[in-house]
């Protein structure tokens, strides 16, 4: 095939992405048989022709990438000092003459009057930038050049060029610098910018650290749905959850689970709660152990139906394998959290109708088991003289008297044993149960009614 011009290579990458690995080997053997100022002489013209383009049409894009990926393709010029390849300090920048042109063609042609050219300046910046990779050394001079110039353009008028100049800078912030500019910046616009792209853009490029995580969880309330599910995105992959209190994990569950907008509460379910669950190693009960069922436990309700709706019943049981062969939680491992995963995985089974009755079953233990089994932990009440400890078995209690709900009572040997068991239980602070279908547990909420209304007006602790 004969060797396009370079004309010919401009035309034709405007046309497909597929076509530009072939075109970029055309293009660099131009490069190596042309004198270099004839080649960039040539190149800059072509160049300049997609740059005074401001709207984002797909030839002109495609064009723009080709750009980028070329000037970052070529390899060390032979006549710089300093190109041995085997050098482990290998200047990507310094030692590439098109690669500095461009450079300083951009950072010459970033403020002119041409808002078309300002915004190509800085997305050519953004896609160099991040085209040279990681490990990329770039001159200091070269550096501090781009630093000011993109810093400058974070306070364009055109908020396409402030959301360029956001994704160049990424790469050129310094988190541990508490007086970085770049980060001040950042926190400036993600508070302060009007245009909800821009915002999404800081909050997409900004690092996580003690200064900027709270900028970075105010987000989350964003007025914009898309910038608080880059907020959310952003929490689930860079931010570990050890590095929030637990009244912010519960807040941000909470909240982002009950989103308005269907993308951002898949973004907390998929994205963040998802990080957090595998944090640890998809064990649910270490999860809630990070939050706090006691007084969150609306919010760890929602995450558990959350994470129910995402697996399959049989899955559910088999994973949560603390139970024993009487279908019951070992009494040493009966605390806030798996007992509430038992009673919300009842639920669960249960709501899904009589089709998953036999699943319900490998779940709910026996009814007169389970009233003895309620009786002995009550019974663990006496001589408790912690009230810390004393609200977290009544807890416990009121997560094992709900589970009641779920059970068969028709039996006229269960019903009685398990009136018996509910008449028996005398403590305070029971919360009420609600949705009963039977008459048990409507005299359970009569007993444990009596009992609250008791321990109010004596003040009476339990025994």
């Amino acid at each position: 095939m004969k060797q396009p011009t370079m004309k010919e290579v401009f035309e034709q990458c405007q046309n497909s992405m597929k076509s530009h690995s072939n075109l970029l080997k055309y293009m660099e053997k131009l490069y190596d048989k042309t004198e270099f100022s004839k080649f960039w002489s040539d190149f800059n013209h072509y160049l300049k022709y997609p740059m005074i383009v401001f709207q984002r049409e797909p030839v002109v894009e495609r064009t723009i990438d080709f750009i980028a990926k070329f000037v970052t393709s070529v390899n060390p010029d032979p006549e710089v000092p300093g190109t041995d390849k085997d050098d482990s300090l290998l200047d990507e920048v310094s030692q590439n003459r098109l690669l500095l042109n461009m450079f300083e063609f951009l950072l010459k042609s970033h403020n002119v009057n041409s808002r078309a050219v300002r915004f190509r300046c800085c997305q050519l910046i953004n896609k160099i930038l991040n085209n040279l990779g990681d490990d990329a050394q770039i001159d200091d001079d070269l550096y501090d050049k781009i630093y000011q110039c993109m810093l400058e353009r974070l306070r364009d008028k055109e908020p396409v060029v402030r959301f360029h100049a956001v994704m160049a800078l990424a790469r050129l912030q310094d988190p541990k610098d508490e007086n970085c500019p770049v980060i001040k910046a950042y926190l400036f616009l993600i508070q302060s910018d009007p245009n909800p792209e821009v915002r999404r853009a800081v909050m997409s490029c900004i690092a996580p650290s003690p200064k900027t995580l709270p900028a970075i969880l105010e987000k989350t309330r964003d007025v914009k749905d898309t910038v608080r599910k880059t907020a959310y995105n952003v929490l689930g992959e860079k931010v570990h959850i050890k590095a929030l209190s637990i009244a912010n994990r519960e807040r941000l569950l909470q909240e982002g689970l009950t989103d308005r907008v269907e993308s951002v509460k898949e973004a907390c379910s998929s994205k963040l709660l998802q990080a957090w669950l595998r944090t640890f190693g998809g064990n649910v009960l270490e999860l809630l152990g990070a939050l706090d069922v006691e007084y969150a436990t609306g919010t760890c309700e929602l995450v558990l139906n959350t994470l129910f709706k995402h697996t399959s019943t049989a899955e559910l049981i088999k994973n949560f394998d603390i139970l024993n062969e009487k279908v019951l939680i070992p009494q040493e491992k009966l605390n806030a959290e798996s007992v509430m995963y038992w009673n919300m995985l009842c639920k669960h089974i249960h709501g899904l109708g009589t089709d998953f009755d036999a699943d319900l079953e490998k779940v709910l233990p026996n009814c007169l088991e389970f009233s003895n089994y309620i009786k002995e932990y009550v019974d663990t009440l006496k001589g408790c003289d912690d009230i810390d400890i004393q609200l977290q078995k009544q807890f416990v209690i009121q997560q094992l008297l709900a589970i009641t709900v779920y059970m068969d009572l028709a039996d006229t040997v269960s019903r009685p044993c398990s009136f018996q068991s509910c008449e028996n239980l005398s403590f305070p602070r029971l919360c009420e149960i609600k949705d009963y279908s039977d008459s048990l547990v409507n005299q359970m909420a009569v007993t444990i009614s009596d009992i609250r209304e008791t321990n109010h007006n004596c003040g009476e602790r339990c025994q």
